[in-house]
């Protein structure tokens, strides 16, 4: 049975455009996630689920690009809030502040796959960030951060979280794509992997 198309909004009032905004990112969001594929989203799709006209949507985004990335930027921050709470509430040694933000990743990629794909896996040519840096690097700087507090040189900690990131990524990326496979517990497979790249 065709999904109904969403009721016309009427137009926003004066002050009311970063509400219309909002809006905007969070079907964005939803659409993601429920695809999982940035390849899917279109412009119109958005409009029609937000019920506004297409070209409303220009009025806060120029292209469906942007709007994208700016849904990009927005999840990235909420994945670094979760790996900064997750390093406060852990204790002082950086195993234990290294696994908890560990946990955390993985936990946010199991939680939300549809979300994953879309910052992990559909685009990994990351768009620049205005600082010259790139969407997403915020996130990676929490591993960065407890891994230079661990003794390693920035260097060796930047190394060191690209691994990590890498392995963390195929952890969470082959257990969706092959549930059937004899898979260690989560927390048995991070602290295996912790101890094996602390003792490197």
């Amino acid at each position: 049975m065709p999904k109904p198309s969403p009721t016309r909004r009427p137009s926003a009032r004066r002050g009311e455009g970063e509400k219309l905004r909002n809006e905007i990112l969070d079907v964005t969001a939803r659409l993601l996630e429920e695809s999982g594929d940035a390849r899917t989203l279109s412009l119109r799709a958005i409009a029609r689920e937000v019920g506004v006209a297409a070209t409303s949507i220009y009025l806060h985004f120029d292209s469906l690009d942007a709007a994208t990335v700016a849904v990009k930027d927005q999840k990235y921050g909420e994945l670094r809030e979760a790996l900064l709470a997750a390093d406060e509430g852990a204790r002082d040694d950086p195993r234990s502040r290294l696994r908890a933000a560990t946990r955390a990743y993985v936990d946010f990629a199991l939680e939300r796959p549809g979300t994953y794909r879309v910052l992990f896996s559909t685009n990994l040519n990351l768009p620049p960030a205005g600082d010259g840096g790139f969407v997403g690097e915020s996130a990676f700087g929490v591993a960065v951060e407890v891994l230079r507090e661990s003794g390693k040189t920035d260097e060796e900690a930047h190394m060191a979280a690209t691994q990590l990131w890498c392995l963390m990524h195929g952890m969470v990326t082959l257990r969706a794509d092959h549930p059937n496979f004899h898979w260690p517990s989560l927390d048995e497979q991070i602290d295996d992997l912790l101890d094996r790249m602390l003792l490197a």
